[in-house]
């Protein structure tokens, strides 16, 4: 009888497919480059820019003041949640 192998990620025990892995992470590693599924490929800046101008953002990214403003919101609606 032949043992059956399995995917070489750590802690999955599913039924090996194909370079070493499973189905799954084989479709991740195919996709992704990446196995473990956890590469995510760069927006292209031409795109990056049209988002940050159609949310209102300069085209260079938010400035401290705006990650400021955003912090201290954030940390006011937690503090409100806390509190209720």
């Amino acid at each position: 009888m032949t043992a059956t192998r399995i995917c070489t990620v750590d802690a999955c025990t599913d039924e090996h497919a194909a370079k070493g892995y499973c189905q799954k992470h084989y479709a991740r590693w195919r996709r992704t480059g990446d196995p473990e599924g956890t590469y995510t490929a760069p927006i292209p800046t031409n795109q990056l820019h049209y988002l940050r101008n159609l949310v209102g953002l300069p085209a260079e990214g938010p400035t401290n003041d705006m990650l400021q403003r955003w912090l201290d919101q954030e940390n006011d609606d937690t503090r409100l949640a806390e509190a209720s």
